[in-house]
């Protein structure tokens, strides 16, 4: 999940937000909210697995899912109703605007959908609500671990050239030296 994209996708595409920020947790975001209002603030909830499918290999469903802090500027109406409410629903309508069917990997199944909106505190100055959004990807053996592939910096690789036309060589790019001896011993050319 990439917060930042969330970020960007809110500033982007909406004009309800004073200021848009990410946060690591709802407690981080509590020291956010002297933002200028209103804000939203993107927090990460998490991944949520289901059963793996196959019994021999990998297929499984994931749900990550985020949540929109929103504080709303409260200031004007010590009840904490007529401000708030009069928000509420063009904050919903442009998240939903953002959101809803938004794909940031293009090999996702299918786009984020809407969750669940909770009012979450209110005081003489600050309402908060919160939106979650989500979306579901699928995992399997290409998304995993492959066991028949060459790392550079596995033992016994330089003494097995012999087996690198027969397997698949990974580099990870961070040795140049030893990419570059061994395309040379290889004979073979490649950019990292």
């Amino acid at each position: 999940m990439d917060i930042g994209a969330i970020v960007s996708q809110i500033r982007n595409y909406t004009t309800v937000f004073a200021s848009v920020i990410g946060a690591a947790t709802p407690e981080q975001a509590e020291n956010l909210t002297n933002t200028v209002m209103p804000a939203a603030i993107v927090i990460p909830i998490g991944y949520r697995a289901g059963d793996d499918q196959n019994m021999t290999g990998v297929y499984q469903s994931v749900i990550e899912s985020f949540m929109v802090l929103v504080a709303l500027d409260n200031s004007s109406d010590r009840t904490g109703l007529a401000t708030a409410l009069a928000s509420y629903d063009t904050v919903f309508n442009a998240l939903n605007s953002v959101f809803l069917g938004w794909r940031p990997d293009p090999l996702s199944e299918r786009g984020y959908y809407f969750v669940d909106a909770n009012s979450l505190e209110q005081d003489g100055a600050k309402a908060f609500y919160s939106f979650q959004y989500a979306q579901e990807r699928t995992l399997s053996e290409v998304d995993g671990w492959a066991n028949n592939q060459i790392y550079l910096n596995q033992p016994g690789v330089i003494q097995d050239l012999d087996l690198v036309a027969n397997v698949v060589v990974v580099i990870d790019g961070n040795d140049s030296n030893t990419t570059s001896t061994l395309a040379q011993l290889v004979g073979l050319t490649w950019s990292v």
